[in-house]
């Protein structure tokens, strides 16, 4: 009772002036510690003591609230309990000190106040490292492994292995938080070809995979390395239409580690391996967050197909630039950051966090990385050309029986630019009696049909439309041969087109067409004459030139002998349909007054010396008026210019 008299007196004093000496006991040191304003959080013993009075059985100045002295006993020893905590961390040196002195560097109050989520993140992830590890250490242990051989590790929970009795590849998949029954019905209820193949389970946490081959590598590496951005790209939009097909049965993918998809080495093909972070769509997930995973994921909401479209929209973002997306990344600050044609259209319905502005599926992704990659690097094409021609210096020609031109055509259609060229030159053949009317009605003829005709030509139809379009003149030849009752009349045809890029060539005669790429000539037409007749028959080259003129043709036009099959194009000559241009490409069209004139090394040298199509045709005709100038010497020369306009 004296005890406990001196311990109602100290209380008393401390509520009279606040202050108090020391205590004797520990729990009279508790009291020390709070503080007036505090006085309902004290014991329920001591309050009633302090409440019965003081000395003299007085009652207590300060009277406890009636709630004060009914409140649960539980949260009475739920507060002395923590504040004997606080008295132990107290009493308990600090980190780094030496003879219980306090820590020379504190933490920083910013480092103390570390939110509580980011702790409970790692603790997650030392968790997954250690039942990684305990998961491996008991493959090992139970002799799984015994027959494979490591090649590569994939990702943190996927092994490349080759079977050392069979010697095919395989993939070891460990399998972290699902259950095997429902990873199983996952892979069994995808039947397509990118989705990796169960072939053996091997035990509750293990499946063995079949592996497509060491040709196929971790999509996580071409993103590094980033050297092919149109295909990364063609490769995201077919994963986008694969986990469409995923989403359409029933699942959600939600973890887009890209570690996890193969890509073969043409990286044509993909192959996702790793299903076991799919899902049933409406599953909220929990754990592990990376970069890949979907906004409102991490904010504790279900996920279903319009989270993957955010998932994808992760690795699109990082194909594109180079990097994972930033986390301060919102729907406003997205324009300022991409500012790229058709992709500040498409991407922010990838990756904002508002669900509502983002596109329904992955299938509308799919689409939308089809419009960019055909974006990605605009094409825009043009032609620099020129004609010139020279009646020669034979004084029997009193008339140029050459004709050449070319019309050009385009359409700008919803960004997409068309351009098509076509061009004709045609040698009226001197022994006939219109030589000079026969040239010109094939080349007007040939560029009314196309003027007819321009918005149906197309790369399937390219050829049949020269075959249809020369035929059509040697019809205007024969019409005005008749008309005037003309004898004789013909001339040798070459024409074709330039569609966007593509080049397309149809000849009758012996007029000829070359390309001229990196200053090297290439004949692309076929003589219809009598010495390209004799070299087709197995004779020598050097001596039929020697002894056979190279005036005789074999074909011309104003003959009524002539159908579609009576042109070449270049499925004849070079058996393909047509030539993929470069820039700068030239090609010259010409008739023999240049070809027999200059040797193919002369034609090279002048188009490489001279810049300008221009300064080039002339030279070339005045040169081969120079060496010979017995005929008419006409050239077409084209310069075709390639602009890319690249969108990244």
């Amino acid at each position: 009772m004296e005890n406990e008299k001196e311990e109602k007196e100290f209380i008393h004093d401390k509520n009279i002036d606040g202050k108090a000496s020391k205590p004797q006991e520990k729990s009279e040191a508790k009291e020390v510690g709070k503080e007036e304003s505090n006085k309902e959080e004290m014991p329920s013993n001591e309050v009633k003591e302090i409440s019965e009075g003081s000395e003299n059985n007085q009652p207590a100045e300060n009277p406890p609230k009636e709630e004060e002295v009914s409140r649960p006993q539980e949260e009475f020893e739920a507060e002395e309990k923590k504040a004997e905590e606080v008295k132990q961390e107290e009493e308990a040196p600090s980190e780094g000190s030496e003879n219980n002195q306090p820590a020379e560097n504190p933490p920083k109050e910013e480092e103390a106040s570390k939110p509580q989520e980011e702790f409970e993140a790692e603790e997650i992830e030392k968790a997954e490292e250690v039942k990684q590890e305990e998961t491996k250490e008991k493959i090992e242990r139970s002799g799984i492994l015994k027959n494979f051989e490591e090649v590569e590790k994939l990702s943190s929970s996927s092994t490349r292995v080759i079977d050392k009795t069979d010697k095919k590849m395989y993939i070891i998949l460990r399998i972290r938080n699902s259950n095997m029954e429902d990873v199983k019905k996952i892979y069994n209820s995808m039947h397509n070809k990118r989705i990796g193949k169960i072939k053996k389970v091997l035990d509750e946490n293990t499946l063995l995979l079949e592996d497509p081959g060491k040709d196929y590598k971790p999509l996580s590496n071409l993103i590094k390395s980033r050297q092919n951005i149109e295909n990364l790209l063609f490769i995201l939009e077919k994963f986008a239409y694969t986990i469409f097909a995923l989403n359409k049965s029933g699942y959600a993918f939600f973890n887009f580690d890209p570690s996890k998809i193969l890509v073969s080495e043409s990286e044509k093909e993909l192959l996702i391996y790793d299903l076991t972070s799919a899902v049933k769509k409406g599953t909220k997930i929990s754990g592990i967050f990376t970069p890949y995973t979907p906004y409102e994921a991490i904010k504790g909401a279900s996920i279903d197909e319009v989270s993957d479209v955010y998932g994808i929209g992760t690795l699109i973002y990082e194909t594109l630039f180079g990097q994972q997306i930033p986390e301060d990344l919102n729907y406003i600050s997205i324009g300022k950051n991409i500012n790229k044609p058709y992709i500040i259209q498409f991407l922010p319905k990838c990756i904002s966090a508002e669900r509502e502005k983002r596109f329904p599926n992955m299938y509308s992704v799919g689409y939308g990385l089809k419009k960019i990659r055909e974006n990605l690097h605009k094409k825009h094409y043009n032609i620099e050309h020129s004609e010139f021609s020279n009646i020669g210096i034979n004084p029997s020609r009193t008339e140029d029986e050459d004709a050449a031109g070319l019309i050009s055509y385009r359409t700008i259609v919803r960004g997409q630019s068309e351009f098509i060229t076509a061009f004709a030159l045609a040698d009226g053949m001197g022994g006939g009696e219109a030589g000079d009317v026969a040239s010109e009605v094939a080349v007007k003829t040939f560029f009314d049909n196309f003027m007819k005709n321009v918005k149906n030509i197309k790369e399937e139809n390219a050829n049949q439309f020269i075959r249809n379009f020369t035929v059509n003149s040697n019809e205007e030849i024969l019409k005005i041969k008749n008309e005037r009752r003309i004898n004789e009349i013909g001339t040798t045809f070459v024409c074709g087109f330039i569609l966007n890029n593509k080049l397309y060539i149809g000849n009758v005669g012996d007029s000829r067409a070359y390309l001229i790429r990196d200053n090297k000539l290439k004949q692309l037409t076929k003589d219809h004459s009598l010495v390209q007749k004799l070299i087709d028959s197995g004779g020598k080259k050097e001596e039929i030139l020697k002894t056979t003129s190279r005036s005789i043709i074999t074909k011309n036009l104003g003959s009524d002998k002539i159908k579609a099959d009576y042109v070449d194009t270049l499925e004849n000559t070079l058996k393909q349909e047509y030539i993929e241009l470069k820039n700068d490409d030239k090609v010259l069209l010409c008739c023999d007054g240049l070809w027999d004139a200059l040797s193919e090394k002369e034609i090279e040298e002048i188009t490489q010396k001279e810049k300008s199509v221009d300064e080039s045709s002339k030279m070339l005709v005045e040169k081969a008026v120079e060496e010979d100038g017995s005929d008419n010497t006409t050239v077409l020369l084209l310069k075709f210019i390639e602009i890319d306009e690249n969108i990244i």
